[in-house]
Formats: C-alpha cells, sequence, structure tokens
C-alpha cells in the first residue's frame, strides 16, 4: 500500500505491502519528584516532639481559665518585641516545678500563643514516654525544619546546603546549627523578619546528663549569636540542670521562673468542682449520685491532698471517671488508706511518675529514706518549735507570713547543708549528691 501520509507526514518514495496500521496516543506522564533534601530533614527531624503533633493534639491541655499567670509571665517575656536584641541579657526563660506541676500544659499554650504572634522559631518537647524523644540527636534539625517554615527566605538556601551535604543531620549539632542556622541567616537581608523564640519542655526527659549539658552549650550559642534567639526551657530542677543555671554563662542570662510561686489551690477546686459536675450530669449512674456529691468539703479535702500538683486531680478524675463503675464507690476508694489499696489502683500512673523521680541511676536508697523521714517529721514541727540540733533558728520562720508554707520550708528548712548538718553528712560534692536530685525533685 502507499505510504499514508497522515501515519507518514512527509514520507515519499517508499511503498508498503500487505500490512495494516493501528493508530495509538501517547500521553505523556511526568511524576514529580521527591524534593532529596525535604526527605533527609523529615527523615532526621521528630514531628512528634512539637506542640502540632498528634501525640500533642490527644494530650491534657490547660483547663480554660487556670495557670493564666504563668502563662502571661512567660508569653509577655517571650514576645518583649522592645527588648534590645543586641543583649543577650535575660535572654534564657527557665520555668522550673516539680513533676505533675502542670509545665507541658503550660508550655504548649506558650508555644500555641508565641506561634500566633509570629515570633515562634521552633520548639522541642522531650519525653521519656514517646520513642525517640528522650534523645538530643533530632532536635536541630525539628527546629530546622520549622523555621524555614516560618521564615521563607530560608527555604531555599537550606534546601541547598542539605542537597550539597547530605550527611549533615550524621554529624555534630554544632555543625548542625552553624550550617543550617548561623550561616543562612546571614545569607538574607538583616531586615527580613524571622522568628526568634524557642520552646523547649521537658529538657529533664533528655536521659542522659551528657546530652543534657550539650544542649545547653547549643542553646547559649543562638541565644549569644547575632541572631537573637530567646529560649523558653522547662523542665524539673535536677541537679546537673540546677548547676549549671547557677554558673556562667547562663547564671547572668537566665530568668528564673519558680512554678510552686504561683498559687493553684483556686484553679485546682474549680478543677474539681466542674469535673465532678460534669461526671453527676453525663455518667450512665447519674439518677442514683447524689446532687450535691461530692461537696465542698470533700473537694476542699481533695485539694490540701493535691499540694499545688494538677497530676493528683487530673489522676483522681481519670480513675473515677469509669462509666463502667460507680463514681461514688470509686471515690470512696480512692479515699481509703493507702494501704488497702491493691496494686495498679488508682495511682499507678502517679506511682510509676514517681518511681522514676526517686529512683534515678546511683541513688543510695538507705539514705535516701533516712533523708524522707526527715522531711516527714520536719514538716510536722509545730511554729517555734525548739532543739538543739541546729534546726530551731530555721524552723521559727514559720508562721502566719509566708503564703507558701512548703516552699518556704523547701526553700530555708530542707536545705542540703542542713541536711548533712542534720544527719552528720560530710558536706560539699561527695557521694552524698548522687541522691540529692532525685530528693531536691520532690519539693523545689
Amino acid at each position: 500500500m502507499a505510504a499514508n501520509t497522515a501515519l507518514f507526514p512527509d514520507a515519499s518514495h517508499f511503498t508498503i505491502q500487505g500490512s495494516q496500521f493501528t493508530t495509538t496516543q501517547t500521553n505523556n506522564i511526568q511524576s514529580l519528584a521527591v524534593d532529596s533534601a525535604l526527605e533527609i530533614l523529615h527523615r532526621h527531624q521528630a514531628l512528634e516532639a512539637t506542640h502540632t503533633s498528634k501525640t500533642a493534639a490527644s494530650a491534657p491541655k490547660c483547663k480554660p481559665g487556670t495557670r493564666t499567670k504563668a502563662i502571661k509571665d512567660i508569653t509577655s517575656w517571650a514576645t518583649d518585641r522592645g527588648a534590645d536584641p543586641s543583649s543577650s541579657a535575660e535572654s534564657v526563660l527557665w520555668l522550673r516545678g516539680p513533676a505533675g506541676a502542670g509545665k507541658t500544659c503550660i508550655m504548649r499554650e506558650v508555644a500555641r500563643i508565641c506561634r500566633q504572634e509570629g515570633v515562634l522559631a521552633g520548639d522541642y518537647f522531650f519525653s521519656t514516654r514517646v520513642p525517640g524523644l528522650d534523645d538530643e540527636a533530632p532536635f536541630v534539625a525539628t527546629i530546622v525544619s520549622h523555621l524555614i517554615t516560618v521564615t521563607p527566605a530560608l527555604d531555599h538556601p537550606v534546601r541547598e546546603t542539605i542537597r550539597s551535604s547530605s550527611t549533615i543531620f550524621k554529624q555534630s549539632l554544632e555543625l548542625q546549627v552553624e550550617k543550617l542556622i548561623f550561616n543562612q541567616l546571614a545569607s538574607i537581608p538583616p531586615q527580613t523578619p524571622a522568628p526568634r523564640v524557642l520552646v523547649v519542655d521537658g529538657f529533664d526527659e533528655c536521659r542522659d546528663p551528657r546530652q543534657r549539658a550539650h544542649l545547653l552549650r547549643i542553646l547559649h550559642s543562638l541565644v549569644a549569636s547575632p541572631y537573637s534567639f530567646r529560649v523558653v526551657i522547662a523542665c524539673r530542677p535536677e541537679y546537673d540542670i540546677r548547676s549549671a543555671f547557677d554558673q556562667p554563662p547562663l547564671k547572668s542570662i537566665a530568668k528564673i521562673l519558680y512554678l510552686e510561686a504561683y498559687q493553684v489551690s483556686g484553679e485546682i477546686y474549680e478543677y474539681l468542682s466542674d469535673e465532678f459536675t460534669r461526671i453527676r450530669e453525663t455518667h450512665p449512674a447519674k439518677d442514683s449520685i447524689p446532687s450535691e456529691w461530692p461537696g465542698q468539703a470533700m473537694l476542699h479535702a481533695l485539694t490540701d491532698k493535691a499540694s499545688g500538683i494538677f497530676a493528683y486531680p487530673s489522676t483522681v478524675i481519670k480513675y473515677i471517671d469509669n462509666h463502667r463503675r460507680h463514681p461514688v464507690d470509686l471515690l470512696e476508694h480512692i479515699l481509703r488508706p493507702s494501704s488497702t489499696l491493691s496494686s495498679g489502683e488508682p495511682f499507678a500512673e502517679l506511682d510509676a511518675l514517681y518511681k522514676i523521680i526517686l529512683n534515678p541511676p546511683d541513688t543510695d536508697m538507705p539514705l535516701m529514706k533516712r533523708l524522707l523521714h526527715v522531711v516527714m517529721e520536719i514538716t510536722q514541727l509545730p511554729t517555734g518549735y525548739k532543739s538543739n540540733s541546729g534546726v530551731e533558728e530555721l524552723v521559727q520562720t514559720r508562721g502566719p507570713d509566708s503564703n507558701d508554707p512548703i516552699t518556704r520550708l523547701t526553700h530555708q528548712i530542707l536545705s542540703p547543708p542542713l541536711l548533712d548538718k542534720f544527719l552528720s553528712l560530710r558536706g560539699g560534692n561527695n557521694g552524698n549528691d548522687s541522691l540529692r536530685p532525685a530528693f531536691a525533685n520532690l519539693s523545689l
């Protein structure tokens, strides 16, 4: 057959015989290649360490109207646009408090407000309960991932740096900070808006004290840089962390907020009242629950038992809010003497929490028990108690002038030098210091 010019355009001088042709149409499909730099970055970051993660979405939050003073104090400091950007004075804020006091709830709210205000450069929530969040390795990658999102001018140069150095996240954190933060900020116009607040929570849950010391040096390099970062950090006052904040370079640039200084008894009472009301109104056994249950006296008793620790009332409510059991019976169960409670209920979570606190590595448990016995006895002493032990002049400070007797006792009576003297221990940096981190977390 003659050549079909529809099939062979511009063809001439050739013949095809005894053939059939079927025409088809082919569409070119071009797949979008995944950006290798982003893939590397995302592989090394810890998304679950941020306040917008799935873990955070299902985690406890501050009840509306609670912890407002602490949150306001922190966010006012963090968002202070009048602060001298060339000065590192008070460029670190440490929120310190005991376990279960609600630090993480507060810090998630602080991160949320800082993000809304456009000042959040990055956040990281350490945790021993989420795999991988008790280690320093993903820290810089996680911060950088957020920083390029809120500072678009950094996106392209950071990606280019990662492409040209694909193993950067296997190198030191110092080098990561230098190449991915400092060098990139230096490459954009100085007037480019760039958030500068870093929020770090659960710092004590980075398990290795050497890693904590390392991260404190990293954070100091950020606040001491020409780029005026500010850091809000929250954790329990572990011995190594207290020591770091009590000496240069952090001592001169850190502002310390003591969470126990914020009076929260009223907020705990309101929380319990609202939650018991909800249980009375929604529980399947609501028709058999007395309308006045549990009563003001019981609410005050539970508030006193909490001692300012939000973990206690939240654990109580979680235990009582069981649709398979009658809440009145469960509350009575909680209030029985502890010796009658079987293992695992109802304070299993608190037991696990304080087991971790009271059993750090290398703790001298017999000495720990002696210390706890002394603490229990001292807190029962009446005002003006006299003795020959060296305690009397401090015990006399107990009285109506203090708004927070627990805090005052902790800092005045239960100090390590006095305990050394009282128990005839050799003071200073000796073997006894191995138990002080655990002991301090009970009250500092």
